[in-house]
């Protein structure tokens, strides 16, 4: 029985070993140009998703002949 208790104990997992430290962000990035940046993201999400939209739209319409498109919009219901 003493010969357990004066073994060493085994490593704990990887997991719960203390990690190195990181960086401080805060220091690194000004957390204000990134919350101007999320912002300006989110203020024109609407425009970056309806420009490729738009120009898919056109390449196709583009490649239509006029008959196609007389069909499309008048004829079409």
């Amino acid at each position: 029985m003493a010969e357990l208790q004066s073994s060493r104990p085994y490593p704990p997992p990887p997991w719960l070993q203390p990690s190195r430290c990181l960086p401080d962000f805060l220091q690194s990035v000004n957390l204000k140009y990134v919350k101007l940046g999320y912002h300006y993201l989110i203020a024109q999400l609407l425009t970056f998703l309806l420009i490729p939209l738009m120009a898919v739209i056109l390449v196709q319409a583009s490649q239509m002949n006029p008959v196609s498109l007389v069909f499309l919009f008048f004829l079409h219901a």
